[in-house]
């Protein structure tokens, strides 16, 4: 959602501040499921004694992509802002895609997870 969003900026820029206003707001929305989708994936896949540093090294991911969107963008910007939203939106569907081949909702899900033994390892410690 956040990354539909965030594509159709230069669109929505382009139709005029109202445009822009809800394209903002429905990124808003979507950024708004970051931190329970963390929080609930994490309770699922990582053991009670180990959350707090994982919730800690996944939301330290935002800081790091700004530092490098920040030193990034403006190299984009030069041959349009459109490429700067394309470029960064593209990335974010890579994620998607990588994360919709390689990754489950739960480790009881995850076949990887259930064949090394390490899905009910994880189920003991939640």
């Amino acid at each position: 959602m956040w990354t539909t969003f965030d594509a159709l900026t230069p669109f929505a820029a382009r139709l005029g501040v109202t445009w822009l206003l809800l394209d903002r707001i429905g990124m808003g929305f979507g950024e708004g499921m970051l931190f329970p989708t963390q929080h609930a994936l994490s309770s699922y896949w990582v053991p009670t004694h180990e959350r707090a540093f994982l919730i800690t090294f996944m939301s330290s991911g935002q800081d790091v992509g700004s530092v490098l969107a920040n030193a990034v963008t403006p190299h984009l910007a030069e041959a349009g802002a459109w490429l700067v939203f394309a470029s960064w939106a593209g990335l974010a569907c890579l994620w998607c895609v990588a994360c919709v081949f390689l990754g489950a909702s739960a480790p009881e899900l995850h076949n990887r997870c259930r064949q090394s033994g390490e899905a009910s390892w994880i189920q003991q410690h939640r």
